[in-house]
């Protein structure tokens, strides 16, 4: 069975590449998915073309895997053995020669009706005391609900990512609310307005 030193490549996409600890234990999984393959299959280096298009009817009709889920483990995996061809010429990549299309259904983006988002913008007026969240160490019901709507607000409004709106500190926003410093995939720091008057209080 081929070596796959899995903990050295998502530790090289952690420290080269700083993707999130999602992205890495992704990466992960999909490697294990193939070392489990090369077992099952009794697979040497050096791998073949043959070898990747047996993985991919694998994926595809043993394990009935979504085309999504294909093409995002053959990517991992191309992107692996090309990290270890540069560390061991030896060992080419056997994705050389492969060239494997896989059709991905378009699915849209199914918007918000226009009614629930005005109810959702109408919702949770006023401003919220962080001070008044808490009492005898539980948190008050009325402003829990004022922050679930101003999160659900700001995400319309601004078109953050949920992981974004989390990951934000008091001091990513300029001091009079109207601009959030956001840290987005690969570290990218970018700037957001928040246009809406009611939401920069």
């Amino acid at each position: 069975m081929p070596h796959l030193n899995h903990t050295a490549f998502v530790n090289s996409r952690r420290d080269e590449r700083s993707l999130g600890h999602h992205t890495l234990r992704t990466y992960a999984q999909d490697l294990r998915t193939f070392a489990r393959f090369t077992n099952e299959h009794r697979l040497t280096d050096p791998l073949s073309k043959d070898d990747i298009l047996a993985y991919h009817r694998y994926l595809r009709d043993e394990l009935a895997a979504k085309p999504a889920t294909i093409e995002r483990r053959l990517v991992t995996l191309k992107s692996y053995f090309a990290w270890r061809a540069e560390r061991n010429g030896a060992l080419p990549s056997p994705f050389a020669d492969v060239h494997i299309s896989v059709k991905i259904p378009r699915r849209l983006p199914r918007p918000i009706d226009r009614d629930t988002l005005k109810a959702v913008l109408r919702a949770g007026g006023g401003a919220i005391d962080a001070r008044s969240s808490l009492s005898a160490g539980h948190a008050i019901p009325d402003a829990q609900n004022a922050v679930t709507i101003l999160i659900i607000k700001l995400l319309i409004v601004t078109g953050l990512r949920i992981s974004e709106l989390t990951n934000l500190t008091v001091r990513n926003v300029s001091p009079d609310g109207s601009q959030i410093l956001v840290q987005g995939k690969g570290r990218k720091e970018r700037s957001v307005f928040v246009p809406n008057r009611e939401l920069q209080g």
